[in-house]
């Protein structure tokens, strides 16, 4: 195959859209071609009957199921959408031929922390039916603060996030059913498919670009890139620099 023969998946995070890959997908090559998902809750209705991550994972096969079977398939998840695409992984999901995980990690295995966190993503539920507070609020974590140095990012997230006050009872259902202290870690998964993963994160996201510089020996064959000044919502904060590290890295993954 040639390198315009890539097709790309993308799956935003929590509280995510399409929309937030349009800066990203306008640097990579003109032949490839590509394809934004939308998770539940997040438009569409969660489906009452079915488990939260369940539906999260059967988008995900959805997507990778439709692709176009001339071309090579590489999937690209941000924060929460790379930790559905490690689900689906350890589900049996089969493997597309590279994966992109964005301020991803794979998961909790301490007790103790998985606790806490389950704990706080409960507590952000709650929270949620005040929309515009929650919104603030969340937005002010330590996390995210580097997004007050990228003013684009910013009108990106004031555009689509306030629409989806419309969506907050699924969101809260979706932070504590989807919460890292509620579903399994996904460390043999991505040890599996650790020779065909491009690992990323931002330089001021400390905890994931701390946890990055022990993947390598996690998980032998993964290949980690750090983006210098940009925090964990690296695809808002630096999509050029994240284009162009998906592009070297695909162009590495050619057979």
């Amino acid at each position: 195959m040639t390198p315009s023969s890539w097709h790309l998946i993308f799956i935003h995070g929590f509280l995510g859209c399409p929309k937030d890959w349009q800066a990203v997908v306008r640097e990579l090559p003109e032949a490839w071609t590509w394809e934004a998902v939308t998770l539940p809750g997040h438009g569409a209705v969660l489906a009452e009957t079915e488990d939260v991550m369940e539906q999260m994972v059967n988008t995900v096969r959805r997507a990778l199921a439709s692709a176009p079977v001339s071309r090579r398939v590489a999937m690209v998840g941000y924060s929460l959408g790379g930790r559905v695409l490690l689900h689906a992984l350890r589900q049996g999901l089969s493997a597309p031929d590279a994966l992109v995980l964005c301020s991803t990690s794979a998961g909790l295995s301490n007790p103790e922390v998985r606790s806490s966190r389950l704990e706080k993503d409960r507590q952000w539920a709650m929270v949620m039916d005040d929309w515009p507070w929650f919104l603030e609020a969340w937005y002010r974590q330590p996390l995210f603060e580097s997004l007050q140095q990228h003013p684009q990012a910013r009108e990106i997230l004031r555009e689509n996030r306030g629409a989806m006050a419309a969506c907050a009872a699924d969101l809260a259902k979706l932070i504590v059913a989807c919460s890292p202290g509620q579903v399994p870690a996904c460390g043999p998964a991505l040890a599996a498919v650790a020779d065909r993963t491009l690992m990323i994160s931002g330089e001021l996201d400390h905890p994931y670009t701390s946890q990055l510089r022990h993947a390598p020996h996690l998980y032998p064959g993964i290949i980690t890139r750090t983006v210098p000044d940009a925090g964990h919502a690296v695809h808002l904060e630096c999509p050029v620099v994240l284009a162009s590290l998906i592009t070297e890295f695909l162009g590495k993954e050619q057979p």
